[in-house]
């Protein structure tokens, strides 16, 4: 068979677009300096394309999550200008399509094809001097489809996010305890169909 040709699925751009995160479709992982242009880090993250890429910046902790069809969410830590792989989470069944990271940088949630929606809870731990972090599950939403998008809220519904569905719903859950808050349907203007939401911003 002839070797498809790889595409960047995905780009992030940090805070001030300091770096730039990218992600193709042999599951390569690059962070990239875009004022000269190299590539400072480069790692296979994943098995098959990556699908999404959160990037939370503070003032002591800098992580990016990849998530990818290969059902895993990948976790990366700048340590000392050095990006070192902290975890793999595995505990989704299906490709994992979307994720990102809410309350400051202490949960990281992501929404797969198996219709769940995963909540974790990053932990830090003081070991010898050096402080540890690790992503501990804490609640794990049922959809009723299969999810296609997610995006948190801000301002006043901050502590909230949406998500569209394959059944052509978007639907607005609470973080802190997973509870459904609303659901609407999208429609098309040239029609009374209901239409599928690929992207939530």
């Amino acid at each position: 068979e002839e070797e498809t040709i790889n595409q960047c699925q995905i780009v992030r751009a940090s805070k001030g677009a300091a770096f730039l995160v990218t992600g193709d479709r042999y599951g390569i992982l690059r962070v990239i300096n875009p004022s000269s242009q190299k590539c400072s880090f480069e790692t296979r993250a994943h098995m098959s394309d990556i699908q999404d890429i959160a990037l939370h910046e503070n003032e002591d902790t800098t992580l990016i999550a990849s998530c990818s069809r290969d059902r895993t969410v990948q976790l990366f830590r700048l340590i000392s200008r050095e990006w070192v792989l902290l975890q793999t989470l595995d505990d989704h069944s299906a490709s994992v399509c979307s994720l990102f990271f809410a309350e400051n940088g202490e949960k990281v949630i992501s929404c797969s094809t198996d219709r769940t929606i995963h909540i974790r809870q990053l932990v830090k731990k003081d070991v010898g001097g050096q402080d540890v972090m690790g992503a501990v599950p804490v609640r794990i939403i049922t959809l009723k489809a299969s999810p296609v998008s997610m995006a948190p809220c801000f301002a006043d519904q901050a502590g909230t996010f949406v998500v569209s569905l394959l059944d052509r719903t978007v639907a607005t859950y609470e973080i802190s305890s997973g509870r459904l808050i609303n659901t609407f349907r999208a429609t098309d203007n040239d029609g009374a169909d209901a239409v599928v939401l690929d992207c939530l911003v």
